[in-house]
């Protein structure tokens, strides 16, 4: 999978973190940069197949741009970027056959670089360099096709596309109007400053920031800062030719009337109207990490689809099991592929226990997670291991005298010395001394995994609690 994509890379020597940093800030100009991003949005698209049509029961999945690491959807922080990746990868690890995520370099085609400045420059290599390490991160995901890309274009004959076209309308209407009342209600909650800074050129000219405090559910950290060249008329009008004063506060009508909320929800709208698509196409599952997200969708959505195309959008409980954040992704990885069987009835077993949540309109919140895996979950993993000892201990003892019997006597003279040289040298030639190390080596591997247990529907979650040594 994307081939292409990760060829790219390799020729670019993208090849992990410090690598992308040297070549994004240091060795690569501004237009062979832009050259670069759009020749990997193009390698993407041509690689990024139409999602399939799933039925409500598969596990396939569109991911909110926040929950991808899309640059200018959250804190655009690389640790915040690749911590927000992280957790869906284990979702995804754990959980899905597919999650889309959208295009990371989509957002610069169009773009007019000879009016650029020196501001867009730093954000433009910042997007790049994080773009590119969320990609190195997601690597075997990618070629696993457990992660893919979302296609920017949707192709479609005149008739589906009327029809669509009619749904979308319908439903950005409704989200417009959520828009509006939700930017009425955070105005009430949000602080804000207006910052006046001076540019290095030309000289006497100026940018200006605007420092906001806001609920968190609104934006991860509870604050965030706006860069811009350029203000709306109502915040411009405070600005005088030489401002003696640099800082303003902002009032409630300006904020609400500046739209100083308003790109963020804006986002999260475009999030949940591509959802809309892509659940009317595809039958695609809409995964969020934000309540907001909710609101939109509850407003949009007759109620009796809701649950059906956003079963995981509560289920706080994959993400919150303990037993998951001290693995490494790729050891997560490489116990789902070889315990396939055992990882999809784990999951069949952990959806159906969020059915059962959602079916009662309830949400899990972490600490409903918690709860459940330490009331619920947890014990039943421990009545496993327990039981996995017993029959350990058992094969056991029921092994040693038939091992004894084929091997033991072979063993110990050899062990002992009982062997003449003469005769060892022979015995390893007939391989039968290697075959006693096989016997004697692959016991304990045979006996960690006894055969009429590997059908529990919590045999994968032990066997990552093993792996965590956590039981």
């Amino acid at each position: 999978m994307y081939d292409k994509l990760f060829e790219i890379i390799k020729k670019n020597k993208l090849t992990n973190q410090s690598r992308i940093e040297k070549a994004v800030f240091q060795d690569l100009t501004f237009s062979k940069l832009f050259r670069l991003a759009e020749e990997l949005y193009l390698s993407i698209e041509s690689e990024s197949p139409q999602p399939k049509i799933s039925s409500l029961q598969d596990y396939h999945f569109l991911a909110n741009s926040n929950m991808s690491g899309i640059y200018h959807a959250g804190c655009t922080e690389w640790a915040c970027r690749l911590n927000r990746v992280e957790r869906l990868a284990r979702f995804a690890t754990l959980y899905a056959d597919c999650i889309y995520i959208r295009n990371y370099f989509a957002e610069y085609q169009h773009t007019d670089i000879d009016s650029r400045d020196l501001f867009f420059e730093q954000s433009f290599r910042d997007s790049i360099a994080g773009s590119l390490k969320i990609i190195i991160e997601l690597e075997s995901l990618i070629k696993n096709g457990i992660v893919s890309f979302i296609p920017t274009l949707i192709m479609l004959c005149s008739h589906c596309q009327a029809k669509l076209t009619e749904s979308i309308n319908t439903t950005d209407s409704r989200i417009d109007k959520q828009i509006k009342t939700l930017d009425e209600f955070y105005s009430r909650t949000t602080s804000a400053k207006l910052i006046i800074l001076p540019t290095p050129s030309p000289p006497g000219d100026y940018r200006f920031e605007i420092r906001v405090d806001c609920d968190e559910e609104l934006f991860e950290h509870g604050g965030y800062m706006i860069g811009c060249n350029e203000l709306r008329p109502i915040l411009r009008r405070k600005i005088t030719k030489k401002p003696l004063v640099k800082e303003f506060q902002l009032s409630r009508y300006e904020i609400l009337r500046g739209h100083i909320n308003t790109h963020l929800l804006k986002t999260i709208a475009s999030d949940v109207s591509c959802s809309h698509i892509y659940r009317a196409r595809s039958n695609l599952k809409y995964l969020t990490d934000r309540k907001l997200d909710i609101s939109l969708l509850q407003a949009t959505t007759e109620e009796e689809h809701l649950s059906k195309y956003n079963e995981v959008l509560n289920s706080q409980l994959v993400f919150e099991m303990p037993v998951f954040q001290n693995i490494p992704l790729s050891s997560l990885l490489k116990i789902r592929s070889t315990e396939y069987d055992a990882f999809n009835s784990y999951r069949n077993t952990i959806s159906d226990l969020i059915s059962k949540y959602i079916s009662q309109n309830k949400e899990i919140s972490p600490l409903d997670a918690k709860q459940i895996y330490s009331d619920v979950i947890q014990p039943k993993v421990r009545q496993l291991d327990n039981r996995i000892s017993r029959i350990r201990k058992s094969s056991i003892m029921k092994s040693i005298p038939d091992v004894v019997i084929s091997t033991g006597a072979l063993t110990l003279g050899l062990c002992a010395s009982f062997v003449s040289p003469i005769l060892q040298t022979a015995l390893v030639s007939l391989g039968l001394v290697e075959s006693a190390k096989v016997i004697f080596k692959a016991l304990p591997s045979t006996l960690t995994t006894p055969g009429e247990i590997r059908n529990d529907n919590l045999y994968f979650l032990w066997k990552l609690s093993k792996k965590a040594k956590i039981i």
